[in-house]
């Protein structure tokens, strides 16, 4: 139809960017999920994050079969998931022996991930919060990790259980309509 205005989608580095901006500017970041389909998009966020990555990836199941039942948003194309966490590093012979809850070495960082649904490889961008005297954020140092082509390849299991619970809302409201 002439003069219908598409919606505009978001890109990683955008959303990169903003987040930065936002956790400098106001020092921490709420978990956000930015939801991007063929009609639009929208955000969200936990109101309560799980303690486990199991319960994590069962939540992101279940906001994907939600937001599906709607059809606002059209077709999934793509998720971006923004985050506060704790990570641990160790040596390529040497990981970490405990979760970064544990860890008295551990990072605190912004994660910044997003999953395609058409690619086989999630985006992910890590900065370390450094924080001053007064556990004010004073800056984020960007963390790269050199990675293989293979390594490269792979896909979020956070955001694909967004995604799997995504589709099968979706295939039982088209059951639902037939």
């Amino acid at each position: 139809m002439p003069g219908e205005r598409k919606p505009e989608k978001y890109q990683f580095e955008h959303v990169k960017q903003i987040a930065h901006e936002t956790t400098l500017r106001s020092g921490h970041h709420i978990p956000l999920l930015i939801v991007q389909g063929s009609r639009g998009a929208l955000m969200a966020s936990p109101t309560e994050l799980p303690s486990t990555p199991e319960g994590r990836q069962l939540l992101l199941w279940r906001m994907g079969f939600e937001l599906s039942s709607d059809g606002h948003i059209g077709e999934l194309e793509e998720i971006f998931y923004i985050s506060e966490a704790w990570m641990s590093t160790g040596e390529q012979d040497d990981p970490p022996a405990n979760p970064p809850s544990t860890d008295p070495k551990r990072k605190e960082i912004l994660l910044i991930a997003s999953q395609r649904t058409d690619a086989d490889q999630a985006q992910v961008a890590i900065f370390e919060m450094v924080r001053g005297d007064q556990e004010q954020l004073i800056n984020l140092e960007e963390i790269v990790f050199p990675t293989s082509e293979e390594e490269g390849q792979t896909k979020s299991q956070f955001l694909e259980r967004f995604i799997a619970g995504f589709q099968e809302g979706r295939q039982i409201r088209a059951a639902q309509l037939n």
